[in-house]
């Protein structure tokens, strides 16, 4: 497992990029609403894992981000950024330890309701520090000068997601996901 730190400085623009990001997004088709986090909350922490990927793999996440951005293009299309070799990634972000990577279903999305996955070779999960009954990620992005701490807990590819997913719905609709410790070693992607 790789880890990945998030300076200050580095934090608060990933935070005015994700707040420009989620402003440029139609909330009825991009997600659903949560009880417990906020649009912003979850565009912010999955921006942060982001970053954490294309950082550790030597991507260029950020000039991809503010070129969707100038040009008024909203969203990633399902990718969020393409390796060296044009292999494109998703990154899921799980803010508790050892998290599962899920994939949310929506209605209505084609390809049997799988919504990243059929854009996407490979799959990859960051998570957090935060443990049950002690959820640390509003407290890591509010204080402006604490440096935010991820894991790249692995990845799987999209044929393997597939065939070893389960799905459930645990309130917020359907998900499908695999355990973490289903997940290849991040490291076997960084040449």
């Amino acid at each position: 497992m790789l880890s990945w730190t998030i300076d200050p400085i580095e934090k608060i623009e990933l935070i005015e990029l994700a707040k420009a990001r989620r402003a440029g997004k139609n909330p009825a088709s991009t997600r659903r609403r949560s009880a417990e986090w906020s649009d912003i909350s979850l565009e912010i922490l999955g921006l942060l894992g982001e970053h954490a990927v294309a950082e550790c793999l030597g991507s260029r996440l950020q000039d991809s981000q503010r070129y969707r951005l100038i040009t008024g293009s909203t969203g990633d299309g399902g990718v969020d950024f393409w390796y060296h070799d044009g292999t494109p990634i998703v990154v899921k972000y799980g803010h508790r330890w050892k998290s599962r990577l899920y994939v949310e279903e929506r209605p209505g999305d084609t390809d049997e309701a799988w919504v990243d996955v059929p854009k996407n070779s490979i799959l990859m999960l960051v998570h957090g520090r935060c443990v049950k009954n002690k959820c640390m990620c509003e407290h890591d992005i509010s204080s402006p000068n604490k440096a935010i701490v991820t894991c790249l807990a692995g990845w799987i590819g999209e044929k393997d997601f597939r065939s070893r997913s389960r799905k459930s719905d645990f309130g917020y609709g359907g998900r499908y996901w695999v355990e973490s410790s289903e997940l290849s070693d991040a490291r076997e992607l960084i040449q």
